[in-house]
């Protein structure tokens, strides 16, 4: 099972305060983004994974422009 699959376990299976538990798990952002794009927001891993990017927020790698 990769990280993601596991954390994803751990949050739909507990009755303990998602938060706290998202807190202390290290997920690939990237992964979680990806993820998100395939998941129906109200499902259990929806909710669990919007909880995961809330403590590992993707960065994207794309340029930014400086505002003048």
């Amino acid at each position: 099972m990769s990280t993601l699959e596991l954390a994803l376990e751990e949050l739909t299976t507990t009755y303990k305060d998602l938060d706290l538990i998202a807190r202390s798990l290290v997920v690939d952002p990237a992964e979680i983004a990806q993820a998100i794009l395939t998941t129906e927001e109200d499902s259990a891993e929806g909710v669990a994974l919007r909880i995961l990017a809330k403590y590992n927020p993707f960065v994207s790698s794309a340029k930014i422009k400086p505002l003048k």
